[in-house]
This record gives structure tokens, sequence and C-alpha cells, in this order.
């Protein structure tokens, strides 16, 4: 089976996101997507002009992933309005994502590492489209 290009992520995302942040804020702030007692998506908006968005996401909630030594990246995620995409532009400090990696690399990051990301942000967005309830916080 041939996975989707790059772009039809972008556009899965974004159509997934739109549908739990029907409303976006007009300001900076943040949401939060979950239920109770389970890990939380919290989705923070750190820019927005016209035309984009910058949000900040990452997990949070009663499993405290990091103490497990599991290294849980903050997704930097690009929301352009007018295109109808959600992209991840970053994590964990990493900015300007290639599409493509020789392998190996300094970074040791897989050789579709850009798409990898983008689809965990989907699936994340499916998580919180199964589990969750939205909670808006200033």
């Amino acid at each position: 089976m041939r996975r989707p290009s790059l772009m039809a992520l972008y556009e899965a995302n974004f159509r997934k996101l739109d549908r739990l942040v029907e409303h976006w804020p007009r300001e900076e702030g943040r949401c939060v997507l979950a239920s109770d007692g389970e890990p939380q998506v919290v989705i923070m908006l750190s820019e927005r002009f016209p035309y984009t968005s910058t949000l900040e996401v990452h997990l949070a909630g009663p499993l405290d992933l990091e103490r497990l030594g599991a290294r849980v990246p903050t997704l930097y995620v690009r929301v352009y309005h007018d295109a109808r995409a959600a992209e991840v532009r970053g994590f964990r400090g990493h900015w300007r994502l290639r599409s493509q990696y020789r392998f190996p690399n300094p970074e040791m990051f897989a050789r579709d590492e850009k798409y990898q990301l983008n689809a965990f942000f989907g699936e994340l967005l499916d998580y919180c489209a199964l589990r969750g309830a939205l909670s808006l916080q200033p």
C-alpha cells in the first residue's frame, strides 16, 4: 500500500485539527484535548497572523513520561489557513526539517523524519477525536 504524500498528510492534519478546534482562538492561549484520567494533548497558540498560525503541541497528564525515560517532543506546527494545511515544522529545538535525510546522519534522524513527525501529529489528533473533550484556557 502506498502512503500519502507529505502535502496530503498536511491537508489531512488540517482537517482533523479544524474539526477539533472549530473556533480558532483570536489570541495566544492554549486548549487541552483529552478526557479525565488520560494523557492530555496540549495545544498552545504561540503566533497568529491573518493567514498562518504557529502551535506548540505536547503531551501532559497523569503519566509522567519524562520520569520514565521517554522523551516526548514538543511539536511546532505551522497552520496555513488559506492553504488549509498543518505542517510540523520542528520539534525539540530542531527547525527546518528536510523531507529526506541521508542515513546515517549526525542527528540520527530517520530518512523520512519529517513524514514520521507529521504522521505522529495526525495520530495525536486521531487520539483526541476518539477520547477527547476540549477545554479552552487563556
